[in-house]
């Protein structure tokens, strides 16, 4: 028994392995039996599978079926089928499965031609300012799109919806994955509008002059009259457009016209030159004609200094030339012992000093004693300005000033009192400041007049009304509502009716005296 299971075993792991590692190979094939290695196509095929083991079963899908039908050998998909998706599965002896797909695609590409948005038909001739092209393959997708421009002899890519603007005849294609090829469009662009650019040497000037009648003409976006001169410098661009549409656009300078003004003799520091002048915006030009002449040249002698080189200085009479050439060494410095005071800010003590310079170096420091300031207010501090204190040191005089910041008001009440108008009552309260005696008064409303009274109590009570109105609402609702299921458990229906009117009542009344109680308390408090 051990024996025989092991031998079943054995034969259920070989098929499984074998069914693991089986691999189906599908193909797309044309009639003359060439691969198709892309997932569309324009010729007729047929579909074949291979696998180290037995194929038991192929089948498709229609591209506008959803049940799938068995596909045999000898089934050729040609013009006779439509375009579309086809899909097909291969199975075999081991119910491994395998898909693939491809798009059967017999339509052309379809372009269009544009002008500013207009479309035009094959082969025409228009008048515009560019054109583009577009195309559009539904089913395999658009693969390239090809131009000839004018005079060019050949095809090359084109980007769609490029704008062309060379004038001439264009031809286009286009191609789609499935290997359509489109028709070949045409159209024909005619050169763009110009204008006469006229230009006067004698004062610097230009203006635009046409023939045809139905010209627009803009200059720097602004309308052009026909016949202005224009003599201000600077880049002008022209927009022509004419009665089709057309636009033309060009580009003038008006640049500086200069005329000789007078010769300038050269110096030592500048040469000789010819100036001239634009007679547009008096804009000055040299032209060199002449070198500089030599320089005029003073000699001064510096002797050494204890760290500074001795120099022989040439400055030139004419101009602000010098030139420096170093004669000697620095001689060093001679020092001398003495004992100085040390200041707020300078050290003293036991120092060696140079008799020629400034140097100074320390041999005992008695370190600067520091300013000691003694201070003044100079201006009082007020409630609204602020005062200066001055601080001066009593050893050199030093000073320096700093700012005694502004106390502002300290008000104190001194008095109050109640004031009644039409408009009700007002609390007036008169305070005095602590330290500049400043009076001020303030005013605060007490009492509204009577027009606005009614709403300044409901509204003070607002929050209480409805919490009162809420819970008496409630327990009215719930006494009522006990008294309503008593009442129909009894089977009193004419007394269950009286109390359902008797509550809608008491809900009333409770609204009513609630608004009315904060009325009644602000009357007692005016009696009291």
């Amino acid at each position: 028994m051990v024996f025989i299971l092991s031998f079943l075993f054995i034969i259920s792991y070989n098929n499984f392995i074998k069914a693991e590692n089986n691999d189906i190979n599908m193909k797309i094939l044309r009639v003359d039996g060439k691969d198709i290695l892309t997932d569309s196509t324009n010729k007729p095929f047929y579909f074949y599978a291979s696998s180290p083991y037995e194929i038991v079963y192929m089948e498709y899908l229609h591209p506008y079926e959803t049940v799938w039908k068995e596909y045999t050998s000898d089934m050729i998909i040609d013009e006779t089928w439509v375009n579309g998706k086809y899909t097909f599965k291969a199975y075999d002896e081991y119910g491994n499965v395998n898909q693939c797909h491809i798009y059967y695609d017999t339509v052309k590409p379809v372009g269009k031609l544009y002008s500013l948005n207009q479309e035009h038909p094959n082969g025409s001739n228009i008048e515009s300012e560019f054109i583009y092209f577009e195309v559009t393959d539904e089913l395999s997708g658009l693969d390239m799109v090809y131009v000839k421009k004018p005079n060019s002899n050949y095809y090359k890519e084109y980007l769609r919806n490029t704008y062309l603007y060379e004038a001439g005849t264009y031809y286009f294609y286009a191609t789609d994955y499935a290997g359509n090829v489109s028709i070949t469009y045409s159209i024909t662009l005619n050169s763009e509008p110009m204008v006469d650019i006229i230009y006067n040497d004698e004062n610097n000037s230009i203006y635009l002059t046409w023939t045809r009648s139905d010209y627009i003409v803009y200059v720097n976006d602004n309308p052009y009259v026909k016949g202005k001169v224009f003599y201000d410098e600077g880049i002008y661009d022209v927009l022509v457009v004419d009665g089709n549409g057309r636009r033309g656009e060009e580009t003038f300078i008006i640049d500086h016209l200069y005329k000789y003004i007078k010769t300038i003799q050269p110096t030592c520091s500048k040469e000789g030159y010819l100036l001239y002048k634009c007679i547009t915006c008096n804009q000055e030009k040299e032209e060199i004609n002449k070198d500089k002449i030599p320089h005029e040249l003073t000699v001064e002698e510096f002797l050494a200094t204890c760290t500074e080189n001795g120099y022989q200085l040439k400055t030139c009479n004419m101009c602000d030339y010098e030139e420096k050439i170093v004669t000697s060494n620095p001689i060093g410095h001679i020092l001398k012992e003495e004992r100085i005071t040390a200041t707020c800010t300078v050290d003293g003590g036991l120092v060696k000093s140079c008799i020629n310079c400034s140097y100074i170096e320390y041999l005992e420091r008695i370190e600067a004693k520091g300013h000691l300031y003694k201070s003044e207010v100079i201006k009082d501090v007020s409630c609204i300005e602020d005062g200066i204190k001055l601080f001066t040191c009593i050893n050199c005089s030093d000073s320096y000033q700093d700012i005694i910041h502004k106390l502002g008001h300290n008000y104190i009440m001194i008095d109050e009192k109640i004031i009644k108008d039409q408009n009700g009552e007002t609390k007036e309260i008169t305070t005095k400041c602590h330290n500049c005696g400043d009076i001020k008064k303030e005013y605060l409303e007490l009492v509204k007049s009577e027009n606005s009274s009614i709403k300044n109590i409901l509204f003070r009570n607002s929050s209480y009304l409805i919490i009162i109105l809420i819970s008496l609402s409630g327990l009215w609702s719930i006494y009522m509502g006990l008294k309503f299921i008593t009442a129909r458990k009894r089977s009193e229906v004419i007394q269950a009716k009286k109390y359902i009117l008797n509550y809608i009542i008491g809900l009333i009344v409770i609204f009513c005296i609630i608004m009315i109680t904060p009325f009644l308390i602000e009357g007692i408090k005016a009696i009291l």
